[in-house]
């Protein structure tokens, strides 16, 4: 681009090396920047005369001077100030007037300023610098047709006259380009802001970006767009995304208004050439309420996090509870089981003893006959039998009673016999189900060697039991209980328990494995017995487990175990 102001200070060197400025004279020796337009160039090639340069005659001078501003490529007239006569005017000047340039010169200008104030700005600053620099001012031609320019002027003298040698750069097709420019982004439904990229200068908001930031447009433009982030951090890496791929799409970023009120927004911006310089258009949407929203989310989410994590707490005490229930009961049930033999035993001691004490008092008193020893005799081989068979029966059921306690207790993977740990199960609940006089029943292969968890097994068996007990049958009511197990093709173990209690409910039976389900809670139940079996046999055993029922026709249940436990699975029961 031609840089209006220094070609005419060259061109006024050429009118006697200066301006007036009423005070001084000012000589031109200002050289000419290599980026200049080819013209000025060729203008400087002309050679700029010294003031005290020889004349080579009037008519040569002028005709010299008429030489210099034709090749002028733009809009250039010479204008007496105390007349505003022209005298000189170039041709793009006339074609920019609607005028023939011969007509023009020597006549009153028919170019006028459209603004008095425009008029009056350019005769001061003449006055007092001696010149105009690129001053965009509206021109109306003898048509009445209002156009726009960059004006730039120098003062000069001419022919010994007080003129200025003023040029024009026509901006009006620029300047509509601003109009429907402005008038778009201010029709925009959402806020947006225009800004000089070099300088953060903010050159347009639309209305909506008004109201939002609760600033008037025209008291915006000339801000600072960074007057208006809140994050001096957030603000330089928003800046380098747009430096670095020329857009950015719903940055997150803390915004404030005029009076530093804060706001959440998404900032999506772009670059582009903006009337020869490099700008930015940025849409601003508000997320306030999104946030509030994601942070009530955050404060719901940590609140059920804490409530999990405690139910979890309450669960796994609730699960150790009912194993003690379960260890108490064996406890019990070692304790109800074991005294009948030893208390037997204890008879035949007692009896012995007594026995041993008349022998003994015999013996010491000489009165010992041989019918006393053989019947003494007699009484202590029948008295030993009787506490050996007894003690021997306690001590079978204390090891079958701690077996089945270590497996609960511990839940050591081993290899067992499927049959006769069923029995010592069931051993370990006799007391609870001689109370009820309900008959078991069994059947599984005795040869039956399986390699799992029986501690896991042991419970889940103790809990369908317990629940026939308390759930399936009736108060008083005198029912069965079937335990059968068998080994399939695939080497799968399938066990199925029965009770011929009252059933379960259909709306129940899509629930009695959740946790917390329960029907008795007004009276002890927890609900987490068909939970704990759920998760026992799905995780612990690896297997599955599945419900039949039909409301007063008992209630089955099947599971579906490997023979031998995989080795990946959850260890569900210890946890």
């Amino acid at each position: 681009m031609i840089n209006t102001s220094l070609l005419l200070l060259g061109a006024a060197a050429i009118f006697g090396g200066g301006w007036w400025t009423g005070r001084r004279n000012h000589s031109v020796r200002s050289p000419l920047r290599s980026r200049d337009a080819a013209g000025l160039i060729s203008l400087a090639s002309l050679g700029i005369e010294e003031t005290d340069a020889p004349a080579k005659g009037a008519e040569d001078s002028h005709s010299g001077q008429r030489l210099i501003l034709d090749a002028i490529p733009f809009p250039v007239a010479v204008v007496r100030r105390s007349d505003e006569v022209v005298l000189y005017v170039n041709t793009p000047l006339a074609r920019m007037a609607d005028q023939d340039a011969a007509f023009m010169k020597g006549r009153r200008s028919t170019v006028k300023y459209a603004s008095r104030d425009d008029y009056e700005e350019v005769q001061a600053l003449l006055d007092r610098d001696g010149r105009v620099d690129e001053r965009e001012v509206r021109l109306r031609n003898a048509a009445g047709r209002i156009f726009w320019v960059t004006l730039s002027a120098v003062r000069i003298p001419y022919h010994g006259d007080d003129a200025m040698l003023v040029g024009f750069t026509d901006i009006t097709a620029r300047k509509q380009a601003e109009v429907v420019q402005r008038e778009l982004i201010d029709a925009v439904p959402i806020p947006l802001v225009l800004a000089r990229t070099s300088d953060a200068t903010i050159l347009q908001i639309n209305r909506r970006a008004s109201e939002l930031f609760g600033i008037a447009a025209d008291v915006a433009v000339g801000r600072h767009a960074t007057d208006f982030y809140l994050v001096e951090e957030e603000r330089r890496r928003l800046g380098a995304l747009l430096r670095q791929d020329g857009q950015v799409d719903e940055f997150e970023i803390q915004l404030g208004d005029s009076q530093h009120r804060p706001f959440w927004a998404l900032l999506s911006a772009r670059l582009f050439d903006h009337m020869g310089e490099q700008a930015s258009l940025t849409a601003v949407n508000v997320i306030n309420e999104r946030k509030r929203i994601e942070d009530e989310l955050r404060a719901s989410k940590e609140t059920a996090e804490l409530a999990y994590d405690r139910l979890h707490q309450a669960q796994n005490s609730l699960i150790q509870a009912e194993k003690m229930a379960a260890l108490g009961s064996l406890v019990a049930g070692v304790a109800h089981e074991i005294n009948t033999p030893i208390g037997t035993a204890l008879t035949a001691a007692s009896h012995l003893g007594e026995r041993t004490g008349e022998f003994g008092a015999q013996f010491h008193g000489g009165k010992l006959k041989k019918s006393e020893v053989e019947r003494y005799l007699e009484t202590a081989t029948e008295t030993s039998a009787i506490m050996v068979a007894t003690i021997g029966r306690a001590a079978e059921l204390i090891q079958s009673f701690k077996q089945v306690a270590v497996d609960q207790s511990t839940d050591i993977r081993r290899q067992f016999n499927l049959s006769t740990y069923i029995s010592e199960i069931l051993l370990s609940l006799k007391p609870r189900l001689k109370q009820t006089h309900h008959s078991v029943v069994v059947d599984c292969p005795d040869d039956l060697e399986i390699d799992s968890y029986p501690g896991a097994l042991s419970q889940v068996l103790t809990n369908f039991v317990m629940n026939s007990i308390i759930h399936g049958f009736a108060e008083g009511q005198v029912g069965t209980i079937a335990i059968s197990a068998e080994l399939r093709d695939d080497d799968i173990i399938e066990i199925r328990y029965g009770d011929s209690g009252r059933g379960i409910p259909e709306k129940n039976l899509a629930r009695i494995f959740e946790p917390f389900f329960t029907t008795k809670r007004g009276t002890g139940g927890t609900g987490l017995g068909l939970h704990i079996v759920y998760n026992i046999v799905t995780q612990s055993l690896g297997g599955a487990i599945e419900v039949k029922s039909a409301e007063g026709q008992g209630a089955t249940f099947i599971l579906s175990i490997p023979r031998t436990a995989p080795g990946n699975v959850e260890r569900w029961v210890d946890q």
